[in-house]
């Protein structure tokens, strides 16, 4: 499976110490040059951009004729969206990829497309089941989650936690 990440899912990784771990996820990992633009505190790109240097995070850059196509499609989505935003969608048309997102107004557009979208949340619960964390692990990083950002479902860190309670027996 292709997976495009958006900038809100490595900072989380990054926040909750799951970055590593995202990566050891038998996937092909993708992300455009507009999002690793947005990662710009030190900490961060210390972290992220070696997967881009060492392949294992392939980041698209637009040839010409794609940023004429990327601009136009811009022009027709929400004033709400930004260009990296826009840049995922654009990618993830492309690829047939599965984005990955925090950012509602994204998720929104790019169903609206008819790709398949999912978030941190999802992610922590497919590092689990994956057994490439513990459950130990998975609920440390989803209470830190909910300590770093504020804006996901409460009840749906909740039921993942029972999720995992379960699966752990």
């Amino acid at each position: 499976m292709i997976i495009i990440s958006d900038t809100n899912i490595f900072v989380d990784l990054c926040n909750i110490g799951l970055l590593d771990s995202f990566f050891l996820l038998d996937e092909d990992f993708r992300t455009t040059k507009h999002i690793m633009m947005e990662i710009v505190q030190s900490e961060q790109q210390e972290k992220i951009f070696p997967y881009a240097a060492n392949g294992k995070l392939l980041v698209k850059s637009f040839d010409l004729p794609e940023l004429i196509l990327l601009s136009e499609y811009k022009s027709e989505c929400s004033s709400r969206l930004s260009e990296s935003d826009v840049s995922v969608i654009f990618y993830g048309k492309q690829t047939r990829g599965v984005i990955m997102t925090g950012d509602n107004s994204l998720r929104k557009k790019a169903e609206s497309e008819g790709l398949e979208v999912h978030g941190i949340l999802y992610i922590i619960l497919r590092l689990f089941q994956s057994s490439i964390i513990t459950s130990e692990t998975a609920n440390y990083a989803l209470t830190k989650l909910t300590e770093t950002n504020p804006w996901l479902p409460k009840s749906e860190i909740d039921k993942i936690m029972q999720t995992i309670l379960i699966e752990k027996k």
